[in-house]
Formats: structure tokens, sequence, C-alpha cells
């Protein structure tokens, strides 16, 4: 009989208790991420860079739900030469150094061009454009006509100068708007008109007046005014037809409508208050749009809505 000294018995239990423990937690090959990628949001969707600026983009993962859960995302750029990107997402509109810290811009015109920015995790992908450009020193919005009505999204334009560059100044600045990509354009009175903060565009929520301006690389432009168009009419009918006067029993109900209209002819949704006149003969249940307000009669009489 082969006798194991005691050395020999605690080693050969260490080794097979390793083994139990390799087999129960890397046997499995299976993927248990209950949360797999199912889309990515570039964030922002769009890049505008001075030549040796640094700028920050995202791919924001998100699972088939759309909510956003952590995943891993790697980073590349289409254009190497002119645009790069490090790892962790952080764009250089020139060239990064071996360990990502400094950006070196190229010079003059050579560094002048785009990029596409792609953010992959596992087999998705999502891609966002980058621009390098002159340095933007200055920038004009060019002044909008008249008003806009409620809900509309009107376009805005502005331009890009350079007054720096050989050849520019101030006397005569070079305008290098068609190399700056998509303009952003805000709003510096938000309820009466938003920017999406994705796209850049302004949506009129109600009327009134603000200032806008543009903003390109960290600059932004002298706001100018812009009207959201003021209201000029309401008329108030019966909800089921065009009839500005109906009558009501006590205690019963009529639907009513307000047309609200805008100095540009256009119909608009927006709020209304309702009241009644004398205030005892009847009461509004009020809502914030222009439809869905009732009239009810209180009185054991019959009274006639006058709209």
């Amino acid at each position: 009989m082969r006798h194991f000294s005691a050395a020999q018995i605690v080693a050969a239990s260490f080794s097979v208790l390793t083994l139990s423990l390799w087999v129960g937690c890397g046997g499995g090959s299976s993927n248990n991420n209950t949360n797999p990628v199912a889309s990515i949001t570039m964030s922002p969707s769009t890049v505008s860079m001075n030549v040796g600026q640094v700028a920050k983009i995202s791919g924001v993962t998100k699972n088939s739900s759309g909510a956003i859960i952590t995943a891993d995302v790697s980073y590349s750029s289409s254009n190497t030469a002119q645009i790069t990107i490090s790892p962790t997402g952080f764009i250089c509109a020139g060239i990064w150094d071996a360990n990502y810290i400094t950006c070196s811009a190229l010079p003059g015109q050579t560094g002048v061009g785009q990029a596409t920015i792609a953010a992959k995790s596992g087999t998705i992908s999502a891609t966002a454009p980058v621009f390098a450009h002159l340095q933007v020193d200055q920038i004009s919005v060019n002044p909008p006509s008249g008003c806009v009505s409620v809900g509309a999204t009107p376009t805005y334009s502005a331009t890009a100068y350079n007054t720096t560059a050989p050849g520019c100044s101030q006397a005569i600045p070079c305008d290098v708007t068609s190399t700056v990509g998509s303009i952003s354009f805000f709003s510096t009175d938000i309820p009466v008109m938003s920017p999406n903060t994705t796209t850049g565009v302004l949506t009129a929520n109600q009327p009134g007046s603000t200032t806008i301006y543009a903003s390109i690389s960290g600059l932004n432009s002298i706001p100018q005014p812009a009207l959201v168009c003021p209201v000029v009419s309401i008329m108030v009918h019966d909800a089921a037809s065009s009839n500005t006067t109906f009558n009501l029993a006590p205690t019963n109900t009529q639907n009513l409508v307000a047309d609200v209209i805008d100095s540009n002819g256009v119909a608009i949704q927006a709020g209304v208050t309702w009241t009644s006149v004398p205030g005892g003969v009847a009461y509004q249940r009020y809502d914030n749009e222009s439809r869905g307000s009732h009239c009810n009669h209180r009185w054991n009489h019959h009274h006639r809505c006058h709209l």
C-alpha cells in the first residue's frame, strides 16, 4: 500500500477545491447580462470645433426598453489625419499624443476638415459628424423678419467669421461658415421660444418677444430680437357647431371651443382663461387649452349663455 504524507494530502485537497471553484465560476459560457445594448445615442449629435480644440462626445447606451444602461463603448475617427479621439471619447481637432494628454493643432488650413466619429458597443454602433475649422472670432445672426406662429420651428441663419488667420482681419474678416457644420440657436426667453438641445432648432411656444443667438465652438453671437406672433382674435362657439348663443336648463353643461387666431392669420393652440358674465349665472371648468371648457348654470330657471 502506498502511503501519503500530510503535505501530499493537503496538496491534493487544495487541488480538488481549486478545480471545484473553477468549474463553478467559469464552466458556463452563457451570457447572464439581462440588459444587452440595443441602441447607442450620440451626445451631442454633431460637434463643431476650432482647430486645436478638445471636445467630449459620449455614446449613450440603451437597452431594448430605451433605458440608459452602463456598457463598454469604444470610439474611432474616420479621419485620423485631422481629427483624433481618445478611448474615453475626447475629440482632438488635430492629433493626440500617445497618452491622450496634448492635442496638437495642424497649421493653417491643413487642420480644416471633418470626420465621422463612431461609438461601438458589441455589435451596436452609432455615428456623429465632427467639423474642424479655423477659429471662429465673430458670429453674425441674420435678423429674422416678421413673427412666427406658436408651434413653428423657424429656420434662422448665421455667418461665422475668422479675423486672425493669415489674410483675415477685423476690417476684412474671412467667412468660414461652410466649414463649421450645423449651427445651434438659443433663446433668452425659454417660455416664449425654446431650443432643442440635440438639434439646435428653436420652437415657438407662446406669443411674446425674445432674443435669439447662435453658438459655435463656445462663442456666442450678439442676441437679435425675435417675435412669436401675438393673438389678434378669439372666437368662442358651441363645440358641435358655429353657434355663439344657446339655451341651457339648470345643471346642464355645454362644451365650448375658443378659436385663437394670431397676427399671421394662423389658428394656434394657446392657453385661455374662461369667465362668465354675470358671474352668478354660470361657471366654467378651467383648463389650459382653448377647448373643453363648459358653461354650467346654477339657478332654477333658464338662462341664455351669450358668448
